[in-house]
């Protein structure tokens, strides 16, 4: 056997190797492609879903509605009890102006 004879043997088993070669990278090579576009949208949504976790903790300690209401309601109470104060220290305010005029006068004679 010479190698004239192994020549259509070596160029046949070079065209399979050749084709081969070619439906391998025509399968894989997207799928590659793929692979990677697939690992930065899971980087996105593992940091998407660790934002969700950060606002969901934030809104956890929040106030509910009652307790907001019951905070509008002491908050309220305050307010009025200011105003009675206020009205208290009007009395109190006019008493030392007149203690103040008549310490005044007594200090000039």
């Amino acid at each position: 056997m010479t190698f004239l004879d192994l020549v259509p043997w070596l160029s046949g088993a070079s065209l399979i190797i050749a084709l081969g070669t070619t439906l391998w990278n025509i399968f894989t090579g997207p799928a590659a492609k793929l692979a990677k576009v697939i690992e930065k949208v899971d980087e996105r949504v593992d940091g998407l879903e660790r934002v969700q976790l950060a606002h969901a903790a934030q809104l956890e300690q929040l106030p509910d509605k009652d307790s907001l209401h019951e905070l509008q309601i002491v908050v309220e109470r305050m307010n009025s009890d200011i105003r009675v104060m206020g009205e208290t220290l009007k009395g109190v305010r006019e008493i030392s102006n007149l203690m103040r005029d008549w310490l005044l006068e007594k200090g000039v004679k």
